[in-house]
């Protein structure tokens, strides 16, 4: 569905807060960077999102979808990666509920890149 749908408000709400985090403000993502490599921070990061696009009948109106990518991964300069299960929801974050792991590792970076 759309993000103009009834039934979307709290796509909404994260993609407003997603949005606020990233460029909004002194304490936002490249604000902070910005001021520490200047013009060059689009150069080190980048933020996208995926939808998915297809036809419900032949010859019918394009209807697309956002993906919820699940997977949890930052690789760091090619050296560095951090995989990991918590969710940014009061189940991960609260510790008493769900169970989370998250692994370092600096030996196989290139091949989880790959």
């Amino acid at each position: 569905g759309g993000i103009d749908d009834g039934g979307a408000a709290s796509v909404r709400a994260i993609m407003h807060w997603q949005y606020r985090t990233i460029c909004r403000g002194v304490h936002s993502i490249l604000h902070n960077l910005h001021e520490l490599l200047g013009s060059r921070v689009h150069d080190y990061i980048s933020f996208y999102g995926l939808r998915n696009y297809g036809r419900l009948s032949d010859g019918g109106p394009v209807a697309t979808s956002q993906v919820y990518v699940h997977s949890k991964i930052m690789i760091i300069d090619d050296c560095i990666s951090l995989i990991g299960s918590a969710n940014i929801n009061d189940r991960s974050l609260l510790g008493s509920r769900d169970s989370e792991v998250q692994f370092q590792a600096s030996f196989l970076s290139y091949a989880v890149k790959v």
